[in-house]
């Protein structure tokens, strides 16, 4: 396909390179998930010591069941949750690889070559900070329809399946704890952008999130009230971290239209379309409540640094369809 062309590393060979791979997974209750993500990677041909788990107060067994069936994985415990953002950065922090492969307790690789060849073209050039992976949300993937790949540059990325360069994250900074929950991928992307570094990804390559959105948003409305990783605890701060990043780095002469338009249009959609209003109030108190540290730790765009990111797509852009 003449990728070598296109600056795209080939899948023929399968280098060393994987070897400077940490995996980090954050988990809470989702045992059988976390053990088929464990197993997969190890059938890939990663190590057990490449791995790192942080089980954040899980209330089922999976604390104890990880230790006895992977005693050589790096494995966390906390005795209360502290939410995925601390706990990766824990282990990016204690990671002394070059590169950390996150994944969630659902998600997967779909090969060792797309592993490969992702850390050659982040190795490829210095100012390639994060790669971006594309995500399938299916349970079960029997074919794939074939993507013409190419390599393109993104405003964010997805948490369920990415790699971060270790030595970014040690030059500009790990995840905002303060964020806690949902929001830490476009605050690292801006910051990213702001120092010059890209997030970069080869439309082609992907992991496999297996998640039933219809089972998932069933469960989540089941815990809707139920504290942390509940439906309600979730959405608010999706609101309020949304917010959080208009303040954070938005040019001061579009803040009040950027702000006016988030809180309208979460309103509408929390409130109305998913009668999620608890969420949205519980958000928005809570971005009040930090709208000092926000403003604090401004460090916005200028209006053409602001366009020029802005252009930039999301994710990804290409369409993938499964059979």
């Amino acid at each position: 396909m003449g990728t070598e062309a296109k600056g795209i590393p080939s899948p023929s060979v399968i280098p060393a390179c994987i070897n400077r791979v940490q995996v980090i997974i954050s988990t809470r209750n989702r045992l059988a998930d976390l053990r088929y993500t464990i197993d997969h990677c190890l059938e890939l041909g990663l190590k057990s010591e490449q791995i790192m788990v942080t089980d954040d107060a899980s209330t089922d067994a999976t604390p104890k069941i990880i230790r006895q069936y992977y005693p050589d994985i790096n494995l966390y415990i906390n005795t209360t949750p502290q939410g995925y953002i601390r706990n990766r950065n824990a282990m990016m922090k204690s990671s002394t690889r070059d590169f950390i492969l996150s994944l969630d307790d659902d998600s997967n690789l779909l090969s060792l070559a797309d592993l490969s060849r992702a850390i050659q073209l982040l190795d490829s050039d210095n100012d390639y900070a994060v790669f971006s992976f594309g995500v399938i949300e299916q349970k079960e993937i029997t074919s794939l329809s074939m993507v013409e790949e190419k390599r393109e540059f993104y405003k964010n990325y997805i948490g369920c399946g990415h790699i971060i360069k270790k030595a970014v994250l040690d030059k500009i900074g790990y995840y905002r704890e303060e964020l806690v929950f949902y929001g830490e991928e476009i605050d690292f992307s801006i910051r990213c952008y702001q120092n010059g570094y890209k997030v970069v990804g080869i439309s082609g390559l992907f992991v496999q999130h297996r998640v039933d959105r219809k089972e998932r948003e069933h469960q989540l409305k089941a815990n809707v009230s139920r504290g942390e990783y509940s439906v309600l605890w979730r959405s608010s701060f999706s609101v309020s971290n949304t917010l959080l990043k208009i303040v954070m780095y938005y040019p001061l002469s579009l803040l009040p239209f950027y702000l006016i338009r988030s809180l309208l249009g979460q309103f509408y959609f929390y409130h109305i379309k998913r009668n999620q209003g608890r969420s949205y109030w519980k958000g928005l108190r809570r971005w009040l409540r930090m709208y000092s540290y926000g403003w604090q730790e401004r460090k916005p765009f200028s209006v053409e640094e602001f366009r020029s990111w802005s252009r930039l797509p999301l994710y990804v852009t290409h369409q993938l369809t499964t059979h």
